[in-house]
């Protein structure tokens, strides 16, 4: 199941090995798994399954 903001930020307090957040990340929580502790966000699908990806990267990086 998925873990959420909050099992990143308790994954985090845990380990300095770096940490991706995977699934379900989009542009509306990417900035918020970062806040949480995550280092990176894999982001495939709001990227692939958008009408317009170059777009969709864009709105990421600017989040973030």
């Amino acid at each position: 199941p998925p873990l959420g903001l909050e099992g990143v930020a308790k994954i985090r307090a845990l380990t300095d090995l770096p940490l991706v957040g995977i699934g379900g990340i989009h542009v509306g929580n990417a900035r918020q798994v970062i806040q949480a502790g995550a280092d990176g966000i894999a982001v495939v699908s709001a990227i692939c399954s958008a009408a317009y990806p170059d777009e969709a990267v864009r709105a990421l990086l600017e989040t973030l």
